[in-house]
């Protein structure tokens, strides 16, 4: 009733998992010249707020609707004098993830104030249940990142699909199964493993600086053993090596419903070195969610899904919009016996091998941790600490990868036991006559 004076309605958007969700649903922001140049013709404005990252950015056009408004004649004075149009709104449409609120807010708490990422998958059907990167950021508070310069510890950034490292001894699944698939070694041969090794006028160095003597494959994944490694790396060749990462589709996107995932970079045949690349080191990178299809791929025996967040949309009028389905990117033969043997040896990992930190009682986890150097010339530098694995061992439902920025595999692993321990609540384990235990999934 005030001459001059209008309401104007603003947006605002309400984040109720705040830093826990994060870089999983993304966040607004008013729409930059560039974009606008890009989306002019789908109606957007200057001014307008659109998705900048995450779910929001990945289905925009979904969430945002259509702005409703009243054109109205004033007079001179500022008085309304008719309303000339009216144009009702359209409300946006609701997204239902495939994100368990409850395994994300348990991934959130355990990773902590940690650098790093955490990743949850169900290896059954790549349907991803919790995604956790760190530093995070408060998505209703953006402005406050960039004036306090907070920024500049990459809160936006990532790691789980952006960041790409070297795999280190995860790759050693790789090399293992490559090894065994083409009879460069049976199961119960044996290498000696000093400490070292000489390869021409280089000496190639285990952690285990007395060495770990002689070692068969049930022993060497176990411990992680880099003589052994190295040795039947050689052996396979290069080539090879190449061929079955690349058979894994690894140095490629896993096609997550999530913007700006990078492939990671296996490297040509000329560019690599067989004795680095059978440990994961050298000129090799991969992204955690590739780390976490790997693990996954050899819970469900061979098959490759494709990881996917979005579970469904449904309109105002409770229509459904869209509705995702499990995507089979490929299916991968693994030689049973090869699948055997690797599996135990995973399993080994966890009950007294370098993944110990994750053992739980009554529940038998398989895993593989990595450590890889940030330069392979410095070994005294901070290292990336990776642990993967799955859960239960014998009826895969949870596959996980935590990746440590500045931290070691134990530290990771000791992550991953503590997450698995708060997911698979006593009665699910204890219950012998139980032929199938579901997980009921909180959905946001």
């Amino acid at each position: 009733d005030l001459p001059g004076v209008f309401v104007q309605e603003s947006i605002k958007r309400v984040y109720l998992f705040g830093k826990k969700t994060a870089h999983l649903l993304g966040y607004l922001g008013e729409i930059t010249q560039s974009q606008l140049e890009k989306l002019k013709d789908k109606g957007y404005q200057m001014g307008d707020f659109i998705g900048q990252d995450g779910i929001e950015k990945q289905y925009d056009e979904y969430l945002r609707g259509v702005p409703g408004g009243i054109q109205v004649e004033v007079d001179a004075l500022g008085h309304q004098r008719r309303i000339l149009g009216k144009k009702e709104g359209i409300p946006g449409n609701d997204i239902f993830l495939t994100i368990d609120a409850t395994i994300q807010e348990i991934a959130y708490e355990e990773l902590g104030d940690r650098k790093g990422c955490v990743a949850i998958m169900d290896p059954r059907n790549g349907e991803v249940l919790a995604l956790v990167s760190n530093p995070s950021f408060d998505p209703e508070n953006i402005v406050l990142y960039l004036k306090e310069k907070k920024h500049l510890e990459k809160p936006f950034f990532n790691r789980v699909i952006k960041g790409a490292y070297p795999p280190g001894s995860i790759f050693k699944i790789i090399t293992e199964i490559a090894a065994l698939e083409t009879g460069v070694i049976k199961e119960y041969d044996r290498i000696e493993c000093t400490g070292a090794m000489e390869i021409g006028d280089r000496i190639f160095h285990c952690w285990k600086e007395e060495g770990h003597g002689w070692v068969d494959i049930n022993f060497a994944l176990p411990f992680s053993c880099n003589i052994f490694f190295g040795t039947i790396g050689v052996k396979v060749g290069v080539s090879k090596l190449i061929e079955y990462a690349k058979k894994f589709e690894l140095g490629k996107p896993t096609g997550i419903d999530l913007p700006g995932e990078v492939s990671g970079v296996i490297p040509e045949p000329t560019e690599a070195d067989p004795l680095n690349l059978s440990i994961g080191q050298g000129p090799i990178t991969t992204t955690p969610i590739q780390l976490l299809s790997l693990i996954s791929t050899i819970a469900n025996g061979g098959n490759i899904w494709q990881p996917f967040i979005l579970k469904k949309i449904v309109s105002s009028k409770r229509e459904i919009l869209k509705e995702s389905q499990p995507n089979l990117r490929k299916t991968v033969y693994i030689d049973q016996e090869v699948l055997d043997i690797l599996r135990k040896g995973l399993k080994n990992v966890v009950e007294f091998g370098t993944g110990i930190r994750a053992k739980i009682e009554n529940l038998e986890i398989a895993g593989k941790t990595g450590t890889a150097q940030r330069a392979a010339t410095q070994l005294e530098l901070p290292t990336y600490g990776a642990f993967v694995c799955y859960a239960p061992f014998d009826r895969p439902k949870i596959a996980v990868v935590v990746l440590l920025d500045y931290g070691s595999s134990p530290q990771a692993a000791e992550i991953a036991g503590r997450i698995l321990k708060r997911i698979f609540i006593p009665e699910e384990i204890e219950d012998e006559n139980e032929t199938e235990t579901e997980i009921f999934y909180e959905q946001i």
